[in-house]
């Protein structure tokens, strides 16, 4: 690419000593460059003409594709020092449906107008396949619930995001305040078992010594406000995922006397 720059700078200076200052090297050096090129291409490059180094007809005939080969190397080149600085490329991102839906926004939102030219590849799944999509390379991130504990060493926790878990209904019996041992007697709608979040629901209801009434169970937040909303039971949802709803009158949180339950979210 050097014996290339040099052949274009020549054809604009027409002398190899400007052509040598303009690319910081020696006359000597320039000749040496343009003699290996000639002898690459089997043509002669320039000529000595009125006193002036001119371009040969072959030389000129091949400038404008020099050009477009400097001009797509300087580009080639740009786009690498992008990278190195994060400025380009895919980053691919995994995510639960409800933290999908509601957590990962307006992060992604904020990444986008910091690296406009990072293409994002959002995917959704359980924490299991997440996880494994992460530990196997198919993923560079993923946004779960957090374990309880994080023993893999090839994971690393990014960002760590606390979470409360609350209690909401729009049953109108339901109470405004009580414990988890008034509440028990209602109708409850929860996660299905084995997800993290339920994990954590259950543990904390034992902890008190009770266990709500579920009368049914579903994958998404989305899904249980659907039945919240069409008045069946009360449930517990992470805060991010019911404070619109909340703050609109839709749904109505009751407090709880025990201490909140909170959860972790882990960017790993």
């Amino acid at each position: 690419f050097r014996e290339l720059k040099s052949l274009t700078v020549l054809a604009e200076s027409g002398s190899l000593s400007q052509t040598a200052r303009l690319v910081h090297l020696s006359p000597a050096a320039i000749h040496k460059q343009l003699k290996h090129l000639e002898e690459e291409l089997r043509v002669p490059l320039y000529e000595r003409k009125d006193g002036r180094l001119r371009l040969t007809p072959a030389a000129e005939l091949l400038l404008p594709y020099l050009r477009d080969i400097l001009g797509q190397y300087e580009s080639a080149v740009g786009a690498l020092e992008e990278w190195r600085g994060v400025r380009r490329g895919l980053l691919r991102i995994g995510a639960g449906p409800t933290l999908a839906t509601y957590l990962l926004p307006p992060i992604l939102n904020n990444y986008y107008h910091r690296f406009p030219k990072v293409d994002l590849d959002i995917q959704t799944g359980s924490s299991v396949q997440l996880l494994t999509a992460l530990l196997g390379g198919s993923l560079d991130l993923a946004l779960v619930v957090a374990p309880e504990s994080l023993e893999e060493p090839a994971l690393q926790v990014v960002l760590e995001m606390p979470n409360e878990i609350v209690l909401v209904s729009s049953l109108k019996e339901a109470p405004r305040t009580g414990t988890l041992g008034t509440l028990s007697k209602y109708p409850f709608v929860l996660f299905r078992k084995g997800t993290r979040i339920e994990n954590l629901i259950e543990h904390y209801w034992a902890g008190h010594g009770h266990s709500p009434n579920v009368i049914m169970r579903c994958d998404s937040a989305e899904a249980l406000k659907a039945l919240l909303l069409d008045g069946i039971g009360i449930s517990m949802l992470p805060l991010y995922s019911v404070e619109e709803d909340i703050r609109a009158g839709r749904l109505r949180r009751i407090k709880q006397r025990e201490a909140p339950l909170m959860m972790k979210i882990h960017l790993l």
